[in-house]
């Protein structure tokens, strides 16, 4: 079954109240109140943020924490070219072969060790270097990092690490910052729509 939510749980779930105001709004005034929202019809009516709010515990369907590693690792993997750090590169890999049922609880524990590792390497080699450098290289270590966690947390940590990461790559000029986050979003706006949006085998 497709992931979704209801009024109901997202009311429970605290959700913003001009966020809910426009969800409901765009579902129109006779939707029942327990009646399944698919994830991506939120995407579609109020944007990737708030998609990506929606707590795991909110959420029914199959293979829900599946869905939210691999879409984890889809923004990863858009900004692997950001990953100098074999480590973070394999992280990532290593939770790509766990979600498909190829890869041991161990392995998926070690990657999210090594990926850590990374990130504060990255973190101690890059205080000497420019803060452009730096961002990028602790944004791609972080969204390999996120990528080995589990819930909907790791979705969105990964997911706004791989805008950052386009923001800061392009950061001496404006223009081309704000196209690069732009494309990146499109980006994970698709990746969510297909892993969201379709039933699983």
């Amino acid at each position: 079954m497709i992931p979704f939510t209801t009024l109901k749980k997202l009311r429970e779930a605290e959700a913003c109240t001009d966020s809910y105001k426009h969800l409901k709004c765009a579902l129109g005034k006779n939707y029942g109140d327990d009646t399944p929202i698919p994830l991506v019809k939120i995407l579609e009516t109020n944007g990737l943020t708030d998609a990506l709010w929606v707590p795991e515990s909110a959420v029914s369907g199959d293979d829900i924490a599946t869905r939210y590693r691999l879409f984890a690792v889809a923004c990863c993997q858009d900004i692997l070219y950001l990953m100098n750090d074999p480590r973070s590169r394999e992280a990532v890999k290593t939770v790509h072969l766990f979600a498909h049922g190829e890869a041991s609880e161990d392995a998926l524990n070690a990657a999210r060790s090594s990926a850590d590792s990374a990130r504060s390497s990255a973190w101690s080699a890059a205080r000497s270097s420019a803060y452009a450098a730096w961002s990028a290289a602790r944004s791609a270590a972080d969204s390999a990092w996120s990528a080995a966690g589990s819930s909907a947390d790791s979705a969105w940590s990964a997911a706004r690490s791989s805008a950052d990461s386009a923001w800061s790559a392009a950061r001496n000029s404006a223009d081309s910052a704000r196209n690069s986050a732009d494309s990146a979003r499109s980006a994970q706006s698709a990746h969510f729509k297909i892993i969201f949006g379709t039933e699983f085998d």
